[in-house]
């Protein structure tokens, strides 16, 4: 290998050298590794907008005396 390959070119290296059955199972982690980072990205996007109209709701005088408990 050397020494000026990014991870993506020693990845693709490691890659052609697996049999199909276990390449398989490395292109099936890969997707679940990315539907989890989008999971999480869209998590994260939606308790963002969701703390914005909650805090409209929430952040009033009347309520003030909750805030604390």
């Amino acid at each position: 290998m050397g020494l000026n390959m990014t991870i993506k070119d020693k990845l693709k290296q490691e890659i052609d050298k697996l049999p199909d059955d276990i390449a398989l199972e490395i292109y099936d982690l890969m997707l679940s590794l990315e539907a989890k980072r989008e999971t999480t990205m869209l998590t994260k996007q939606v308790q963002e907008l969701s703390n914005l109209t909650f805090s409209k709701i929430w952040d009033n005088e009347i309520d003030e005396v909750y805030d604390n408990i």
